[in-house]
């Protein structure tokens, strides 16, 4: 059977190539005869290429034309009066860099090369700028950075430019001024800066047909670093170095959870995570929402990893990779889908898939493969109560119902406010509501072969 269907592939493959050169050259009863073998041959290579094409992905050549590493430390001359990187006036946001990105915009093809120098204490703003420029001119062409001035994380570079020089004969065109105008400003506005603007000799910026208003700041605005097209296969090669970070950690505002956190975790997490699915006698049956949901309990953003990284150790420690994703999405807390799916499996097992969508909350962005949370706050927490916990053969039996809580304090069956924010089980009508009013559910759990733990199903008690 394998070898008949390799014969179809090689046929199928056979008929495409020479009804193609038909088309181009026209039959030709001298033309070399294509045999199986340069059929094999053929497709070995093509696939080949595709595994070298995916290969070739780098992630800091995502959204960009090229980059370069292992520059070393920023060697350009610092101005005599100059900005200490290291100091907060230059990053607005107290932010430093892992490294130091010198853009450098191509204007023929309309994008930029992004060249990444080791960042060092000494550094200086005047150190990155004529950096930038020292891709495009060198010191005797006649261009130099005169000084420049911070004022509320706005950039003010002046420019010199000596006359008659050869850097003034070059910058006649727009093409050429612009290529030097965005190098600089994007450089500036991705290493920390928010805006730049431009003066020439101590005035009015004015060359190759570019002016720029003459207010003492000159501002000018850089097309975005990330701006070449992103390929689906980019974006999954970005996702892909998001290694899972595991689960949030889970706690409770229930005195009697406590116990329960103690003596079965792996089972609390796992309810906890599941939330209130309802009734279902096989994982199979659940709603789509309802894993997705589920999923977004278990897993952290991206966010949430990096600003607590002792928490996600297994996140890595720089994920600026990931900056042409969140300027596609304009949002620095995504979620990859590849976590989502990890995390549906973990609750219910390896067999369970899910649908990737948006949800009431969660926004998924399907080019990117990445969702992005709301941003807002007043959520109602949802805290399962352990009636009874059995230990089975293959795992647990846990009667629980599930208790809302919120701003207003209890929700109750009818999702009105119990007005009670602390010491929750020793109110007695929210006591009541526990023992007597909500739905109570068994839930049963077994562990698969690996020795990990899933939930199998959930049936109400009607008793």
């Amino acid at each position: 059977m394998k070898n008949t269907i390799r014969k179809m592939v090689i046929l199928t493959l056979a008929a495409t190539i020479f009804l193609s050169a038909c088309h181009r050259q026209g039959i030709d009863s001298e033309n070399e005869v294509i045999t199986e073998d340069t059929m094999i041959a053929e497709s070995n290579q093509e696939t080949e290429n595709n595994a070298e094409t995916q290969q070739e992905i780098h992630p800091l050549d995502v959204g960009v034309l090229g980059h370069t590493e292992g520059n070393g430390a920023l060697t350009a001359k610092a101005l005599e009066e100059d900005y200490d990187t290291q100091n907060e006036s230059f990053f607005p946001e107290g932010n430093v860099p892992n490294e130091w990105k010198v853009c450098v915009y191509d204007a023929q093809r309309r994008g930029y090369t992004v060249h990444y120098y080791e960042v060092s204490s000494q550094d200086t703003l005047g150190q990155l700028i004529r950096t930038a420029i020292g891709y495009l001119y060198q010191p005797e062409d006649g261009l130099n950075l005169a000084d420049v001035k911070i004022e509320k994380g706005f950039a003010i570079i002046n420019l010199s430019l000596t006359p008659d020089s050869s850097a003034e004969s070059s910058l006649t065109d727009q093409e050429s001024v612009e290529a030097l105008l965005n190098s600089v400003a994007a450089t500036v506005c991705n290493n920390g800066l928010y805006e730049a603007g431009f003066l020439l000799n101590g005035g009015q910026f004015s060359l190759g047909g570019v002016t720029l208003e003459e207010d003492g700041y000159g501002h000018y605005e850089a097309p975005d670093l990330y701006n070449q097209p992103i390929t689906e296969e980019e974006f999954t090669a970005l996702r892909s170095l998001m290694t899972y970070p595991g689960e949030k950690q889970v706690g409770t505002v229930l005195e009697s959870n406590q116990t329960v956190i103690e003596e079965y975790p792996e089972l609390y997490s796992l309810i906890v995570f599941a939330g209130d699915t309802g009734e279902y006698t096989s994982p199979q049956e659940l709603d789509n929402q309802v894993k997705l949901d589920a999923g977004f309990n278990m897993v952290p953003d991206t966010y949430t990893c990096n600003s607590q990284p002792e928490l996600y150790p297994d996140y890595p420690e720089n994920d600026e990779f990931l900056v042409p994703l969140i300027f596609s999405i304009m949002d620095d807390s995504l979620t990859p889908k590849e976590w989502i799916e990890t995390a549906i499996q973990k609750i219910w097992g390896e067999g369970v898939s899910c649908t990737h969508e948006n949800t009431i909350i969660y926004t998924y962005h399907e080019e990117q493969g990445v969702y992005t949370p709301p941003h807002r706050g007043g959520a109602i927490v949802t805290e399962p109560y352990f009636h009874q916990i059995e230990q089975t053969e293959d795992g647990y039996t846990a009667q629980v119902s599930y208790v809302k809580l919120g701003a207003g304090g209890v929700l109750d069956e009818k999702d009105e406010w119990i007005p009670v924010y602390e010491n929750y089980e020793q109110d007695a009508a929210v006591q009541e509501l526990i023992e007597q009013k909500l739905p109570r559910y068994q839930i049963k759990s077994e562990y698969d072969k690996a020795g990990n733990l899933h939930l199998i199903s959930s049936q109400l008690i009607t008793e």
